[in-house]
């Protein structure tokens, strides 16, 4: 195996194991309405593209009239930056 092929591979795998764990931690402040992570929570849905990180935090959000308003407000300013949705 080339080393190009290993660095090709860790990185990814590496950021993936990052973003599922950023996830969680903030789905669990969503859903306790924990408003010391609202900071994170944002930037998270800022910069991360895909929907499967993506989708479940909106959807927890929404639960609330008080997180439909949060979700909006950040979608807009985030929707240019996600990756376009593939067709199921």
């Amino acid at each position: 195996m080339s080393s190009r092929w290993q660095v090709g591979r860790r990185v990814p795998l590496h950021e993936d194991r990052q973003q599922r764990g950023a996830r969680s931690l903030v789905r669990i402040a969503i859903t306790h309405r924990y408003s010391a992570r609202d900071a994170r929570l944002e930037e998270f849905l800022m910069t991360v593209g895909a929907a499967q990180y993506l989708e479940p935090l909106y959807k927890e959000l929404v639960k609330s009239d008080e997180g439909k308003a949060r979700a909006n407000a950040i979608y807009v300013k985030a929707r240019p930056r996600y990756q376009p949705s593939r067709p199921r």
